[in-house]
């Protein structure tokens, strides 16, 4: 019974508008965080032998051209480009 209760409250029959935007917000917020750490690890001296393929999956992106649109919507500039300007 507390199932039901609980998966009805989450139903997207009740408010569908309501559902899609939290999904969206869900979706941006994980893109944010798999970004944010895929910068921790390019500004890391520790990951220098990582390529950008690897650091890519280590943050959730099955394909690193996917993972590279993203990062360059987000900082600006392609991982390979942001890593080189933070090295000088």
């Amino acid at each position: 019974m507390a199932l039901a209760a609980t998966t009805a409250a989450f139903s997207p029959a009740k408010d569908p508008a309501a559902t899609i935007a939290r999904l969206v917000r869900e979706a941006r917020e994980l893109y944010d965080c798999r970004l944010r750490r895929a910068q921790r690890l390019l500004c890391d001296k520790r990951f220098d032998g990582l390529g950008i393929a690897e650091i890519a999956w280590n943050c959730g992106f099955s394909e690193p051209s996917h993972f590279t649109r993203r990062f360059r919507d987000r900082f600006g500039s392609t991982p390979s480009a942001y890593r080189l300007n933070i090295a000088n």
